[in-house]
């Protein structure tokens, strides 16, 4: 079979992610993988070629990565943060932090379905991750959202009854909802940047923060 191999009695079966050694193998075997999907598509990716390009065992693969979808969601987390880096650096003179994440996320959402392989792979991964264990996404966008929520909250910005987790929630799904079907067309033409920001701030962005003084 191709599965998992079968787990010894001991609960404690997985890598220690506190072990520097332990780091060490798991970045060699995302490094693997990526090397791997040089030459084949995700959807081909086996994890017997990962332990092989890695050079481990399948067994201490699976210390690491039950699947090979953990590996890709990984992945595709990894790129995620480097696109909001790029992000960051072009945003950084956006003042308002409600206009930086609706400027942030229009900028973001344009480089993922741009023709660069990478970044549609980490959509599409993304879009994946949403319909099966999304709490590693959540964690990475609460990482982002919260201090903006926080900051909300003390400038009077924050809606009444939106808890920091309605927050992530929502920006999260109506973001990879965006990604997955693309903004509306208007009009018979898509939206240019500046429409895009104002269509984020008026319906994904609107029901957990106070924009209307951005939107005069």
């Amino acid at each position: 079979m191709s599965g998992a191999p079968e787990r010894s009695g001991t609960a404690n079966w997985r890598a220690d992610r506190n072990s520097e050694v332990s780091e060490r193998l798991r970045a060699r075997i995302v490094d693997a993988a990526r090397a791997c999907l040089k030459f084949t598509g995700h959807e081909k990716l086996r994890m017997e070629m990962v332990a092989r390009e890695a050079q481990c065992s399948r067994a201490t693969l699976y210390r690491y990565f039950t699947s090979k979808e953990e590996i890709l969601l990984s992945i595709a987390q990894e790129n995620y943060q480097q696109i909001n880096a790029e992000v960051d650096e072009q945003i950084r003179n956006v003042a308002d932090p409600r206009m930086k994440l609706a400027v942030g996320l229009a900028r973001s959402m344009s480089i993922a379905h741009s023709a660069d392989v990478t970044h549609q792979f980490t959509a599409e991964m993304l879009n994946r991750a949403m319909m099966s264990d999304s709490d590693g996404l959540k964690a990475v966008v609460a990482g982002r959202i919260g201090p903006i929520y926080r900051l909300a909250a003390r400038r009077g910005w924050l809606r009444k009854g939106v808890s920091e987790e309605d927050a992530v929630d929502w920006i999260m799904l109506g973001s990879t909802g965006l990604m997955q079907v693309g903004w509306p067309v208007i009009g018979g033409r898509e939206l240019n940047h500046d429409e895009q920001v104002r269509y984020l701030a008026r319906f994904l962005f609107f029901p957990i923060f106070y924009m209307e003084d951005l939107l005069d």
